[in-house]
């Protein structure tokens, strides 16, 4: 045992090493690497003192300097490695850097034992060792100040700089507190002090669970919830200290590791913050018994110590490895509960989750539209009420546009409102500044629209082409209301905007104003003029091209440090999906820093065709961009232009579609080379449904298997059961096909009457009331859907027997209801071209888009940037399984699970989405019925013109230089 206590600084250092060395070979874990210096230096520190312990003070002195200089070099390592890899660490700032801060000082300020075999202490060694630490400590405040200002770029934004500033200052004001309460000898004195700190102890633990709360639960004010929080963890850190020192070493440490852990697991980051706080006990521990005079006492606390810090230690790694061997998933398989959501408090296991979320998000959609105002004051009213903001100049004349158009939408542009947001933290000539630089690039792939005294007076880039000429027509219709300003439209598919994390951070702190000046400023005289286009070299916003090459390490840089993406590398799942990964939570889903697996599940961050960034806040108008990136979305002209037509008279009546999954395509999205096209979204999407060999994720309700497996209703069963996939597969012949297909067309044809009447009805309608496809009595009919649905999910609830489980099943079960292949291979090499045909079959025969109509369930994916045979989906009467990482403007009146499927790119739950919508043939056709009924009203040219006006409104007050003063009541 004494060899072990011994070599306990050499195993910490292999273990570190080790972790190192795992940060190599174990996918994922490069955040190890990083840490392992840290956690090095952490042990070094708790270990170095321990051993020096038991020295005389003249061996004391001889290392003193050494141990110096060992512990401020690993701090050093730390933030370089840090700073270099991403990794904040979350211990440097609050927790390692005080504590190396107070250990070296016990180091080198003063050894009460040394030279005293008995434990006595002798005031003349204690003022020799006092008298000689001036320098070292000044070099110590250096190192560690320099350290932390080499890390604090990597923190999210002012408030955390403030935040790691104050640690040091903590640090420094816990060496004061120190120097008066140590000497204490009296108990009276020592006890007044002991509960003094044990009641500040208790204030700042509950303080601390309360901000650490209320950080995770709350978006808007994150930053100021952060500091908070960390505020009154770094007072906690340096009462901790004191408190045990005053205390023995039993009863404190229990004392405050329940404290801590019942707060602490508060917080995302439980394991890191808990256990430094255990380490902090433990060595605390360690230096308590300069003040026990027997020495065999003081032997053996010294010597428990060093063996629980190396417990810790140990533990601390390999749990660290096992979090970075932890695979990375695309759904969860955890049943998370849904608090307050809609009608339904929860899901439970007894309702099938999609059934569940057809009903949660079906209660948000009514509210949309109950809570659209009618009235111009109360559209102000609620603007302001919605953003703390008049509304821009001309709003008034928007909104007679609005309501004169019949514009479902009224209220509910928030997409507006967060896109701009950024942009309140730059001048309007800096605006102004960074938009002429970007259009007179001349490697921007940007079309710039000048407007000058209510028309457009220029347009540069791409002009001629249909997307110029479809973009000048829509504004044109509005121009005469806006005010002078510069446009610049994104050509190319991917997103342009991405900045920093602490830059964007930086940007949403600076406030709004807004006044009543109901009328824009004009331009500069100097600005009135065209801009030419000049050499990049002499402009100062930069474009960096990054195509065909990864692009991940890009499109992550606003995501804040302390998101998954940055630290756990593991996708928080829990915040947007149920079950095997059914989403719930649409926005959550696109947002790429809880989802660090999507690096490898989407073309657009393996190979981008085409990759052109600028890392600054540049106004860039978008069709489309992901979650991270700061582009400014608006209706894509590809919608307006109708690229991809929609033709009611090719569709057919749902009874008469196939009921299969269709998707015809290209080979877009990635760039193909040395096999990258294996992770590329669309190839992903059509070998995990072709490949029918496998077996796939299913939720089994047991009731229903034990019925199967008695014999009894299995004919109602579409070989979701594994049993009856086994049957299907033994059988060699189709006759259970036949009777399956039989019985469901014959359901089809009774529950398609009304159709068929209906169909009737449309040859006397007009175009346009068969393009707006809206059935008579349409609220009725939903209401009795609706009625239905929770009559059949209450009787679940109350059948106990009903719970649904996941369950393996071949693939090959739904072979004859999937239908995607691809039309071309292209952005790819010759030799991976070869490889997807190989992989992924030859390409489909050519068809007629609009025979895409045939099918009920329509899927749709991502390509390059966003799919332009979206709306056209959305119209007809098929099913649209969606499946993207893009943003779009519609986002916020489009709604998952009620005008569309929502297919996960880990794509783990696509099986059994298509089983619930084959098996439940009343809520698909009811999804597909929403979708057409829904877009002939919010998704129609008059409904983004409407929303283009809006969205060019607000951007001219954001560009005026009094837009502080002027506004619309």
């Amino acid at each position: 045992m004494v060899g072990l206590y011994r070599s306990a600084p050499f195993l910490t250092l292999v273990a570190s090493l080790l972790s190192v060395f795992a940060s190599f070979v174990i996918p994922y874990s490069r955040y190890l690497f990083s840490a392992s210096f840290s956690w090095a230096s952490f042990f070094l520190a708790t270990f170095l003192p321990i051993d020096r312990f038991l020295l005389t003070n003249e061996s004391f002195q001889k290392y003193r300097r050494i141990d110096v200089a060992i512990c401020s070099t690993c701090i050093v390592l730390s933030t370089v490695c840090a700073s270099l890899l991403g990794e904040r660490g979350n211990g440097l700032g609050s927790v390692l850097i005080p504590l190396l801060v107070h250990i070296l000082r016990f180091q080198y300020m003063t050894h009460p034992v040394a030279g005293d075999i008995d434990g006595n202490l002798h005031e003349h060694e204690k003022n020799i060792t006092y008298g000689t630490t001036n320098v070292d400590m000044s070099t110590l405040v250096f190192i560690t100040i320099t350290s932390f200002l080499a890390l604090a770029p990597n923190y999210p934004g002012a408030s955390q700089l403030v935040f790691g500033m104050c640690s040091s200052i903590f640090a420094a004001t816990y060496l004061s507190i120190s120097d008066i309460s140590i000497p204490l000898t009296r108990s009276v004195l020592r006890e007044i002090s002991a509960y003094t700190c044990l009641g500040l102890l208790l204030m700042s633990l509950l303080l601390d669970g309360w901000a650490g709360w209320s950080a995770l639960g709350t978006s808007d004010g994150l930053a100021t919830m952060i500091f908070v929080w960390s505020l009154f963890s770094a007072i906690k850190n340096i009462i901790i200290m004191v408190l045990i020192q005053q205390l023995s070493p039993i009863n404190a440490s229990f004392v405050d590791l329940i404290g801590i852990l019942s707060t602490t697991l508060y917080s995302h980051t439980a394991w890191k913050v808990s256990s430094m706080c255990i380490s902090y006990m433990a060595i605390a521990s360690a230096l308590l018994p300069t003040h026990i005079g027997d020495r065999r006492i003081r032997y053996l606390s010294v010597r428990l110590s060093k063996l629980i810090t190396l417990v810790i230690a140990l533990f601390l790694l390999s749990f660290g490895a096992y979090m970075a061997a932890k695979p990375r998933i695309g759904g969860s398989s955890q049943r998370v509960m849904v608090s307050n959501i809609g009608g339904r408090d929860s899901w439970n296991a007894t309702i099938h989750p999609i059934s569940y979320l057809i009903e949660l998000h079906s209660t948000k959609f009514e509210d949309l539209i109950s809570r659209q105002t009618t009235t111009y004051p109360e559209a102000v009213k609620e603007y302001r009420r919605r953003y703390n903001l008049n509304p821009p100049p001309n709003f008034d004349k928007w909104y007679a546009i609005a309501t004169e158009k019949k514009a479902a939408v009224l209220d509910d542009y928030d997409t507006i409102y967060h896109n701009l947001h950024p942009f309140w933290g730059l001048s309007p000539a800096t605006i102004r500044k960074r938009v002429s630089d970007a259009l007179a690039n001349p490697d921007s792939f940007l079309l710039g629209v000048y407007i000058r005294n209510g028309a457009i007076a220029n347009v540069t880039g791409a002009k001629g082409q249909w997307f110029d000429n479809t973009l000048t027509e829509v504004i044109s219709g509005f121009a005469q209301f806006l005010p002078d300003m510069d446009l610049a439209f994104n050509l190319l598919d991917s997103p342009r905007v991405v900045m920093p994390h602490a830059d964007l951070a930086a940007l949403l702190d600076k406030p709004q104003k807004s006044g009543t000046k109901n009328e824009f400023t004009k331009l500069p005289l100097e600005e009135f003029d065209i801009p030419l286009v000049r050499d990049a070299g002499s402009l100062d916003t930069v474009f960096d091209s990054f195509s065909q090459q990864s692009s991940w390490g890009h499109a992550k840089l606003s995501c804040s440090p302390d998101s998954p993406v940055k630290t756990t590398h593991i996708d928080s799942v829990n915040q947007y999906a149920l079950s095997i990964g059914f989403i719930k939570n649409s926005t959550a889903a696109l947002d790429i820093c809880l989802s660090p697996s999507y690096q490898h599940q989407h073309g657009v961050f393996v190979r981008p065709e085409f990759f052109s960034i600028v890392a600054e806040s540049v106004p860039i108008f978008s069709q489309s961009k992901l979650s991270s990136f700061g582009d400014i979305l608006y209706p894509s002209p590809s919608y307006f232009a109708e690229r991809a037509p929609y033709d009611l008279a090719s569709d057919k009546l749902w009874a008469e579609k196939s009921a299969s999954m269709f998707w015809r395509g290209a080979a877009s999205g990635v760039h193909s080379q040395a096999g990258s096209w294996r992770q590329g979204h669309r190839q992903r999407t059509v070998s995990y449904f072709s490949s029918f060999e496998e077996n796939c994720t299913m939720l089994m309700d047991l009731s229903e298997l034990e019925k199967l497996n008695q014999g009894l209703e299995n004919g109602d069963l579409l070989g979701w059961q594994g049993k009856l996939a086994e049957l299907a597969r033994e059988s060699q012949s189709n006759a259970l096909h036949e009777n399956i297909i039989h019985k469901r067309n014959v359901d089809e044809k009774n529950k398609g009457m009304a159709d068929e009447k209906q169909k009737a009805k449309d040859v006397d309608k007009t175009p346009e009331d068969k393009k707006a496809g809206d059935d008579k009595d349409t609220e009725q009919a939903d209401h009795e859907f609706y009625s239905e649905l929770s009559k059949q999910q209450e009787a679940n609830e109350q059948n106990s027997e009903s719970q649904f489980a996941e369950q393996s099943v071949p693939k090959g079960t739904f072979e004859n209801y999937i239908d995607l292949k691809f039309s071309k291979y292209q952005q790819c090499d010759d030799a991976d071209c070869q490889a997807q045909t190989q992989a992924l079959g030859a390409v489909a025969a050519s068809s007629n888009f609009q025979d895409t109509w045939q099918y009920k369930y329509l899927l749709d994916m991502d390509g390059n940037g966003h799919s332009a045979r979206y709306y056209a989906f959305l119209k007809s009467r098929s099913l649209v399984v969606k499946q993207t990482l893009f943003k779009e403007w519609h986002d916020e009146r489009l709604l998952p699970w009620v005008h569309y499927v929502p297919l996960s790119v880990g794509l783990k739950e696509g099986f059994e989405i298509l089983r619930f919508l084959i098996e439940n043939d009343i809520s698909a056709k009811h999804i597909a019925d929403s979708s057409r009924r829904w877009s002939a009203k919010a998704l129609r040219k008059e409904d983004m013109e409407v929303y283009f006006f809006r969205l060019l409104l607000e951007y001219g007050r954001l560009v005026d230089d009094k837009r502080d003063i002027i506004g619309c009541i």
